[in-house]
């Protein structure tokens, strides 16, 4: 279970690279001929990484975490500098969740047996819920700047909204609100 758990994380994370990483500021412009060719590697790593997985499966966990390393500094940079408002607040939501889950994936991992003896038997699910909740506010950050970078080939007017507290609360799960952009003729 821990190893189908671990595999779809890293396929999670590796699907945003191959899809927004391209699209990112931080990718260089004179290599916009060569997605193809990062795409090839982002896959070909995660391919090699998960055949690992199944020789080494305690290292599983630390190669995850060495993702979130280059990850904070991606994010941070692309809400920066991508000029959209709607998204500004997004690092501090994502990184705050993250850390959170983390801290409670430590707590599980180091401190096992004095949960379950105190009755709290598995805080590794609300690791899962919280990086997921995390995950999902990236997609949608990321997302928001693919939009807004693609204006000129659509007709749509985006926004981030909240579910269920509209004023974007941490507990509160962000989505876009895409309109159809009205032409005055």
């Amino acid at each position: 279970g821990q190893l189908v758990d671990e595999l779809s994380i890293l396929w999670i994370l590796n699907t945003f690279l191959v899809v927004y990483g391209p699209v990112c500021k931080w990718y260089p412009e004179q290599h916009r001929d060569k997605i193809p060719l990062f795409r090839a590697v982002v896959i070909t790593v995660a391919v090699l990484i998960s055949g690992l997985c199944f020789l080494e499966p305690d290292l599983n966990a630390l190669a995850l975490m060495a993702y979130s390393i280059p990850a904070v500094f991606l994010i941070k940079y692309e809400a920066k500098h991508s000029g959209i408002p709607d998204i500004a607040g997004f690092p501090r939501r994502v990184f705050t969740l993250w850390g959170v889950a983390v801290a409670f994936w430590f707590s599980d991992r180091l401190m096992c047996d004095v949960w379950l003896y105190l009755g709290i038997p598995y805080l590794h699910a609300i690791f899962h819920l919280l990086s997921s909740v995390a995950a999902y506010s990236i997609f949608v950050m990321y997302s928001m700047i693919d939009i807004e970078a693609r204006s000129d080939q659509h007709k749509f007017t985006v926004a981030v909204r909240y579910f269920p507290d509209k004023q974007g609360a941490l507990w509160s799960l962000p989505y876009l609100s895409i309109v159809e952009k009205h032409t005055t003729e």
